[in-house]
């Protein structure tokens, strides 16, 4: 671990000084023809500044410099197809656990399409290492006058969760893949967690007031799965944006709610762990099944809170949120749980280098014991699409501390 400490001070060091002369491309930076921080924050890409949430909640289909293929009303693309490789490496040590020490190549690799579709459609997948995309959207925005939008979604994730496919816009890790720090201590984020989603809905959009109910299921229909939905649950969101003495600010709150019911027929059989009887009593075997039944309780509610600005020309990040799931909650991460976190992050060195701390305070109300999670953290800009992080966080409840030296890029 020391090593690869050291390594990672001395690159630091090596690069500190470079100029900021090459700036990020991904897939609708290429369709704007504008530098990544036209839609991202000074702490770096994944989050969102406002003029990044306008171009979400515009269903990716605003252009820039790049040339489109047109023909009246009927056609009204990009002449090229916008494509971005988003890629992680990273270096985890626990203080306990097994194996202590792994590296994990490419985690989280992605390549990702998506854009204007047409005036009023526009679309964005999300592939792994295999043919199907792990998480997709497909948005039909329309502009509705001073500078408001009304829209409908249909989309589905492997992980990413309701809050995906309804468009989250805030950087609280109110959606798993849009949080300052790779290992984040939102509320939201750790007590609601990763969890699979297809769904439909629709949505409202002003630069003060932004709104989205979507129903959904918690499962996914790549691979070839078809998803028979009896019941949908409930994901609804509002939230509030404003400029506070050049700051810009935005809170809401999101509920999950209702019952899902679905089947899942698989494209092909998939293993399951079942119990068999034997003359030696129970073992458990994998067998093939083709299909699989969704009887899921959502009992979310979140409210979160992010401030962005700057202070003595250093830009500095809030976030603070507060997550619950109820007794009988059966999406996400956890049921019966409550929990509160405040996140700052601070560019010292702007557009360069950042620090991050940040503490969650939870309590699993079933086990009655509480329990609190802090974060420190360091991040690294090479690039605007290539960023170092070092992140130390203590896991109060596994009792473990774990240190995270990550590359993490975008082209």
């Amino acid at each position: 671990m020391g090593r690869a400490v050291g390594f990672l001070v001395s690159l630091l060091l090596l690069v500190v000084g470079l100029p900021s002369l090459s700036y990020g491309v991904p897939a609708f930076a290429r369709q704007m023809g504008a530098s990544c921080n036209a839609c991202h924050t000074p702490h770096g890409f994944p989050t969102l500044n406002a003029f990044g949430r306008s171009f979400k909640a515009g269903g990716y289909t605003m252009v820039g410099a790049e040339q489109l293929i047109s023909e009246g009303n009927f056609l009204s693309i990009p002449a090229v197809l916008n494509l971005a490789v988003v890629g992680k490496l990273r270096y985890i040590s626990n203080s306990k656990g097994n194996p202590k020490t792994f590296w994990n190549l490419f985690d989280e690799y992605a390549v990702f399409v998506g854009g204007r579709v047409g005036p009023n459609a526009g679309f964005i997948a999300e592939g792994g290492t295999e043919a199907v995309p792990v998480s997709w959207r497909f948005v039909f925005p329309f502009d509705v006058g001073g500078g408001n939008k009304v829209g409908v979604f249909v989309g589905s994730t492997d992980a990413l969760g309701a809050s995906y496919v309804a468009g989250e816009l805030l950087n609280t890790g109110a959606v798993p893949n849009i949080r300052f720090a790779e290992k984040d201590v939102s509320a939201i984020l750790n007590l609601v967690g990763n969890h699979p989603a297809t769904g439909l809905g629709a949505y409202f959009y002003s630069d003060k007031f932004y709104v989205s109910v979507a129903q959904f299921v918690p499962d996914y229909t790549g691979k070839g799965n078809d998803v028979e939905i009896k019941n949908f649950a409930t994901y609804a969101r509002a939230m509030v944006t404003t400029l506070v003495s050049g700051w810009d600010v935005g809170a809401g709150v999101q509920i999950y709610s209702g019952n899902a019911k679905a089947t899942i027929n698989y494209g092909a059989p998939v293993p399951e762990i079942s119990t068999v009887s034997t003359n030696s009593g129970n073992v458990s075997v994998l067998v093939p099944v083709n299909s699989a039944t969704v009887n899921a309780k959502a009992q979310i509610t979140a409210v979160d809170l992010q401030a962005m600005g700057s202070v003595s020309g250093k830009p500095v990040a809030v976030t603070a949120s507060f997550a619950q799931t109820g007794k009988n909650n059966q999406v996400g991460a956890t049921t019966d749980h409550n929990g509160f976190s405040l996140e700052v992050e601070a560019g010292i060195i702007p557009d360069r280098f950042d620090v991050i701390a940040g503490v969650l305070s939870y309590r699993d109300n079933t086990a009655k014991k509480s329990y609190t999670d802090t974060l420190l953290g360091l991040k690294y800009h090479l690039f605007r699409n290539v960023q170092f992080q070092l992140n130390y966080r203590n896991y109060g409840k596994a009792k473990n501390n774990q240190l995270l030296l990550m590359l993490f890029t975008a082209f």
